[in-house]
């Protein structure tokens, strides 16, 4: 049911996030439930299967997120291992502000990831410099992870 067939449905948006309060179905594309955000929660998954969620920064370019971490966390170590992670915006504390997304993430090569930094940096400003600037002096490397969504699975219901 929709405008063609003379029924109206009422749209709530919060946090980019399509709901058709009268109960039916409406697409979500991934991009418009991260604008305007600057943390989303990241599911990584261990060997066993149980699911861990952390908070990170990140950057949005043509579809695809971003997100830089110091090359020997343990988050790093579950991509790895299994790329199938999903995604939620979130508030700083890891409050969810919307719903999750799946994707498939992978490191990105060193080349790309030089041009990643700045998009991050510019976004977060002077915290997003001091971070980058004390993980090169105490000797740490930063890799950038790459997420592409699987918008292709996501409606809500």
């Amino acid at each position: 049911m929709g405008a063609a067939d003379g029924h109206v449905r009422t749209v709530s948006r919060r946090a980019g996030l399509a709901v058709d309060l009268e109960g039916g179905e409406l697409g979500v594309d991934s991009a418009d439930a991260f604008t305007n955000q600057k943390y989303l929660r990241l599911e990584t998954h261990k060997t066993n299967g149980e699911a861990v969620r952390t908070v990170v920064w990140f950057t949005m370019e043509n579809g695809i997120f971003y997100f830089h971490s110091p090359h020997k966390t343990w988050k790093l170590k579950r991509i790895r291992k299994n790329p199938v992670v999903r995604i939620a915006p979130s508030k700083f504390r890891g409050e969810i502000l919307g719903r999750w997304f799946d994707g498939k993430a992978k490191l990105v090569p060193e080349p790309e990831a030089r041009r990643i930094f700045p998009l991050i940096n510019r976004r977060y400003g002077l915290w997003g410099k001091m971070i980058i600037s004390v993980e090169e002096r105490t000797g740490g490397r930063r890799v950038v992870v790459a997420i592409e969504p699987d918008d292709s699975k996501h409606v809500v219901k």
